[in-house]
């Protein structure tokens, strides 16, 4: 497994790779850019998870197909999902909440609401850490948790 991936860092330079102890598994973290919501190029990593039956060629294919897998929205939209669902766990709220300001659109179809009751309750002070930043509130992560409880 470890030489297969090491010829994968040859040609692929731009790849980070993580090997188990073992040696029988890695992950090959490809950089992508693409847009935040609010239309802002971001530079992620997209994850692939690599196990010693693959061999070179099928690690190559997937590398070369990251492009096609990040067009596919739904996938994406599940990949910020799932990491903003781990990020509480392994940094402090206060970090999470800077990284991730939601806009009353965001929170509401979260939540399950319409996006003027969730300003609504931003101006009557109803949501913790939220701020208005020109005619848009920004509601913090943290803030969600209360919010589906007490909608």
């Amino acid at each position: 497994m470890d030489n297969k991936l090491e010829e994968i860092e040859k040609e692929y330079p731009n790849v980070v790779i993580n090997s188990s102890p073992a040696g029988d598994v890695g992950s090959v973290f490809v950089p992508v850019l693409t847009k935040n919501k609010w239309g802002y190029p971001v530079v992620g990593e997209y994850m692939i998870d690599v196990y010693d039956q693959h061999g070179f060629a099928e690690i190559k294919q997937m590398i070369e197909d990251v492009p096609n897998r990040i067009k596919n929205d739904a996938e994406m939209k599940a990949a910020e999902a799932q990491m903003i669902e781990w990020l509480p766990e392994i940094m402090p709220s206060s970090a999470v909440d800077r990284m991730f300001l939601l806009s009353t659109n965001d929170v509401a179809e979260i939540i399950g609401v319409k996006p003027d009751t969730v300003k609504h309750w931003c101006q009557d002070g109803k949501v913790a850490g939220a701020r208005k930043v020109n005619r848009e509130w920004l509601i913090p992560m943290s803030a969600l948790d209360r919010l589906k409880r007490n909608k």
